[in-house]
């Protein structure tokens, strides 16, 4: 009986030892001041799958378990009680095993790498001091003006230096003046392709609106309602040669999706 009751024992040890077994070396956290400022710290709105949202930056590895135990990824992790599926973030200031894991793995559209990489190549490519990431998935960037703007290679401002903005409380009642529409299939393939011969939509809106009101439109769907579209290379075209004539711009086209 005796040892019946220790083999018991033993059992529920390893068990509660093994929650999460496979990924026990997993950690991820809340992203701090010590991130270095890139990614903002506060709650961010976004779109995606037509849901908004909203979430926070969590750095997360996978440990032990991962050959490179020292590479950490910093993902967008909806907080709690969000209508998108997956992971969520509540209060805590660090989880692990399996919820961790399933953050590291979260796709490139919630990876604050690729979304400002994305976002700073767009800013300079329309000419903008800066953009806003709107929609993760599909993917929509907004712009603070249809025109490029003079010296867009200067920071937004001195609070917010960066190239990519997200979507804070204290942005929402800022002017869009424009979107740019990736489409579908852009996080589908891989990082190449995703630049050479990739097209993308200029919405142009017929007046500036608030990010907030973007972000509603936005996910009531099809954003391309919004204003006149025009199919444009994600990459901007060479610069014409000396005695040549300059490059057109792009004639309106049918939007890509």
């Amino acid at each position: 009986m005796k040892a019946c009751v220790r083999l018991c024992v033993t059992l529920c040890v390893l068990l509660f030892l093994c929650t999460g077994c496979g990924h026990a070396g997993a950690t991820a956290r809340r992203i701090t001041d010590s991130e270095g400022g890139r990614y903002p710290l506060g709650e961010i709105h976004f779109v995606e799958q037509n849901h908004k949202a909203k979430g926070v930056f969590v750095a997360a590895t996978d440990g032990d378990d991962n050959p490179l135990s020292s590479l950490w990824v910093t993902k967008l992790v909806p907080v709690a009680n969000s209508p998108i599926p997956g992971p969520t973030w509540a209060r805590e200031g660090t989880v692990h095993g399996q919820r961790a894991h399933a953050i590291v793995t979260l796709p490139d559209y919630r990876s604050a790498l690729a979304l400002t990489q994305y976002g700073d190549s767009a800013r300079g490519r329309f000419g903008q001091h800066f953009v806003w990431v709107l929609g993760t998935n599909p993917f929509v960037l907004g712009l603070p003006s249809a025109q490029p703007q003079p010296n867009s290679r200067q920071g937004a401002s001195s609070s917010n230096p960066w190239a990519t903005h997200f979507a804070l409380d204290e942005e929402l009642n800022q002017s869009v003046g424009a979107l740019v529409v990736y489409p579908g299939s852009f996080w589908e393939v891989g990082d190449a392709s995703r630049h050479v011969g990739m097209k993308v939509s200029l919405v142009t809106l017929p007046q500036p609106m608030r990010v907030s009101e973007a972000l509603d439109a936005i996910a009531a769907g099809d954003p391309y309602r919004l204003g006149t579209a025009q199919t444009v290379p994600l990459e901007a075209p060479p610069a014409p040669q000396a005695g040549s004539s300059a490059t057109p711009p792009p004639a309106p086209g049918r939007p890509v999706r």
